[in-house]
């Protein structure tokens, strides 16, 4: 498999992902996604980087399961894709 259709077949499970977290946060999603995205997006910039593999280095570096990595991993979808 290559990487190009690898890819492809990780988007569903991200778009869930934030499908997930707008569902379990209901009106605190907006804000949310902001305060997280703004701390990825910094994680992005110091390592030059994507805003998926920033994500996924603080949910390693900061040991997160659960509900806080699937919060963090949806911010950098939303910093991708925003969903309005």
């Amino acid at each position: 498999m290559s990487a190009t259709s690898s890819a492809a077949g990780l988007a569903p499970k991200f778009y869930e992902t934030r499908n997930t977290a707008r569902m379990l946060l209901g009106a605190g999603y907006p804000a949310r996604m902001k305060e997280l995205g703004a701390m990825v997006a910094k994680v992005a910039a110091g390592r030059r980087t994507g805003a998926l593999d920033a994500a996924q280095d603080v949910v390693r570096a900061a040991d997160l399961d659960g509900f806080e990595a699937i919060q963090v991993l949806a911010a950098a979808v939303e910093l991708i894709e925003p969903s309005h």
